[in-house]
């Protein structure tokens, strides 16, 4: 599992529509700004790819985003990417939800069957929440 809390800790979360990189730990000026000027207290970076980090097919993925992406439809969410250090593993297709509970994101998270999501509130760094957090 430490190697796996690594690789989540290496990747970078990417809101592209925004040219938003967000990294676990960090808090940029891009982030906090985005924040502010649209009065985001709180937001999730999700994925439904690969439950418990068990690789699928492109297609598997795809379906099991888009039933992640129906059950976002209360919330404004925008698409993000998940890019890691391993260039043997795929980049996730993502959701970066703004306004989002810590609670609601982690039950969603348990939904889709993930080992962890990325969570952070306005003005602090992203915080990586793992799966056994979420007990």
């Amino acid at each position: 599992m430490n190697d796996l809390i690594k690789a989540y800790k290496q990747t970078d979360y990417l809101v592209p529509e925004f040219d938003l990189c967000i990294k676990i730990d960090q808090c940029s000026e891009d982030l906090r700004a985005f924040c502010e000027k649209r009065k985001v207290e709180s937001w999730a970076f999700i994925t439904a790819h690969n439950p418990y980090s068990k690789l699928l097919n492109p297609m598997e993925n795809e379906a099991r985003n888009q039933s992640l992406e129906q059950d976002l439809l209360d919330y404004d969410f925008f698409h993000g990417l998940g890019r890691g250090k391993d260039s043997d593993w795929p980049i996730e297709n993502s959701f970066f939800v703004l306004n989002i509970s810590l609670e609601e994101a982690v039950l969603l998270a348990k939904k889709h069957q993930q080992n962890a999501i990325v969570y952070g509130l306005k003005n602090s760094e992203a915080k990586l929440i793992l799966n056994r957090d979420f007990e």
